[in-house]
C-alpha cells in the first residue's frame, strides 16, 4: 500500500509516472559481466534525498547524473527556497523546478552543453514526481 508523503493518507491509485513522454539521453547503462552477458541494467538518472539531510521535504532533493557529463545538484519546488535562492543554475517555469548547486565529478565536452544538460535534469526531477515532461533533444547520444 503506497501512502501519501503529505497527507499520511493511502493512495488507492498509484502515480505512475509518464514512460514515453521523454526519451532520456542516458537512461539506464547495461552492465555487463564475463563472455559480454548482460547481468542488470543500473538506472544513470537518480532523483532523490540525502539520508543525511535534517529535514526530509517532498519538494525539494537531489538529482544525479552517472554518466558524462556525471553531476550531482539540488532542486526544489518550494516558493520559499525558490525566493531565497539567489543565481540558480537552472529554473523551469513551466513546473516551477529550480536546479541549483550544481557539482561536476569530471571535466567534460559536454560542459559547454550544461543548460541542455540541466534541462534534462529538471525532466528527470518532473518524471519522478509524476509530470509530464515534453522536451526534443537536439542531440540524442
Amino acid at each position: 500500500m503506497l501512502v501519501s508523503f503529505a497527507t499520511k493518507k493511502p493512495i488507492k491509485i498509484p502515480p505512475l509516472p509518464p514512460m514515453d513522454f521523454y526519451r532520456f539521453r542516458h537512461r539506464v547503462e547495461s552492465v555487463h559481466g564475463q563472455g559480454n552477458k548482460m547481468l542488470a541494467t543500473r538506472p544513470l538518472w537518480v532523483v532523490g534525498v540525502s539520508p543525511f539531510d535534517t529535514i526530509i521535504r517532498e519538494d525539494e532533493g537531489y538529482v544525479v547524473h552517472l554518466k558524462n557529463p556525471q553531476f550531482t545538484a539540488r532542486w526544489t519546488m518550494n516558493e520559499e527556497t525558490i525566493e531565497q535562492i539567489k543565481s540558480p543554475d537552472f529554473y523551469d517555469e513551466d513546473f516551477n523546478i529550480t536546479i541549483y548547486e550544481t557539482i561536476f565529478m569530471d571535466e567534460s565536452d559536454n560542459i559547454e552543453r550544461i543548460q541542455e544538460w540541466l534541462l534534462e535534469a529538471a525532466c528527470a526531477v518532473a518524471y519522478t514526481k509524476g509530470l509530464i515532461a515534453i522536451v526534443d533533444p537536439e542531440e540524442m547520444h
